[in-house]
């Protein structure tokens, strides 16, 4: 079994990256398994804020349902073409979080969309494709 990580964020880049995935699954000789990531960002802690504003429990399901609608276009994709997968919800700095979930799960490459910058525009303003790509010890895969 070849497991690849697919990194999704709801956007309209992350379906091209699981489109592009699911087409090239039928060039492997063996099953594929597919972790189905997406990451969602720490939520800041503003010093003297009241808890009773904002509850823990209605933080953590806001995050909770904006990460389940960024995979479920991608998990549809995915039960269609018939690819196992498993999704998972990582909370924390994106480009890290993914690595170690790969590194991990024994993942053989990273598949993720990217939003289509320029090279210089990427080196500027930064990307996670780009740090995946320097933090990643396995092969990184970026559809555009």
């Amino acid at each position: 079994m070849i497991t690849f990580l697919l990194s999704v964020d709801g956007s309209k880049h992350a379906l091209v990256a699981t489109r592009k995935l699911i087409a090239h699954a039928s060039w492997l000789k063996h099953p594929l398994s597919v972790e189905l990531v997406t990451v969602q960002g720490y939520v800041p802690v503003v010093k003297g804020m009241s808890r009773a504003v904002i509850k823990q429990a209605d933080v953590e399901r806001h995050f909770r349902n904006e990460a389940e609608k960024a995979l479920a276009p991608s998990k549809r994709l995915l039960q269609k073409a018939r690819i196992h997968y498993t999704a998972h919800i990582l909370t924390g700095e994106v480009a890290p979080s993914l690595v170690k979930h790969a590194h991990d799960n024994n993942c053989q490459l990273i598949y993720m969309g990217t939003r289509g910058l320029t090279a210089l525009s990427g080196l500027v303003l930064g990307s996670v494709a780009v740090r995946v790509l320097h933090l990643a010890k396995v092969p990184v895969v970026l559809v555009k």
